[in-house]
């Protein structure tokens, strides 16, 4: 009975859907068609002519995985396989994996949803950095250099690091331990190791 109270009063949400929810929340976003303009704006004495929705899109998404050695290639394999499935439903343009340690030790730039498979495979055949210390703004840095704009960044780390300073776009910690990050939402990862 006890149980059954404790579940009814603490109910265990899933971090797969948590994550869904966060992402879908910071990245959709309204495509506009100037093409086709809204009727419905197009009308009275003064008439204003503003473009009609399309749809959603999301811009873009970046995986940050911790490659410290700390987590292990399944459970960054398990977490990719997570955005993957995020970005089947958000259809973003493009989706960045950084594999960073001290810094961004190799980068992948997604166009499709088979080079994303493509990536996860070679993390699956053991392709992919899994070494080194951990400083997770590496990642930051790394978008700032090279011109890359996220709508959403998504960091799945254990938490051992420092934080730096908060970037202007939303950022999601995919966190395998209790530590809270002091900006953006943190959110529980458990994945059987």
């Amino acid at each position: 009975m006890k149980g059954i109270i404790d579940e009814l009063l603490n109910p265990t949400v899933r971090w797969e859907e948590l994550l869904m929810v966060e992402v879908c929340t910071s990245t959709t976003r309204d495509q506009k068609n100037w093409k086709k303009p809204n009727r419905r704006k197009i009308i009275g004495e003064h008439p204003v002519v503003l473009p009609s929705a399309q749809g959603t899109t999301c811009g873009t998404i970046v995986a940050v995985m911790d490659v410290s050695g700390s987590i292990s290639m399944k459970e960054k394999v398990k977490a990719l396989t997570e955005v993957k499935s995020i970005c089947e439903m958000q259809k973003p343009e493009t989706v960045w994996v950084l594999w960073t340690n001290t810094h961004v030790a190799h980068a992948d730039e997604c166009e499709s949803m088979e080079e994303f498979d493509d990536v996860i495979a070679e993390a699956q055949a053991g392709n992919r950095p899994d070494n080194g210390g951990t400083h997770m703004p590496a990642a930051f840095d790394y978008c700032d250099e090279w011109g890359i704009e996220p709508n959403t960044m998504i960091v799945f780390t254990d938490m051992y690091t420092d934080f730096g300073k908060a970037p202007s776009y939303p950022v999601i910690w995919g966190a395998t331990t209790d530590i809270k990050a002091p900006f953006g939402t943190t959110i529980r990862v458990d994945i059987p190791k």
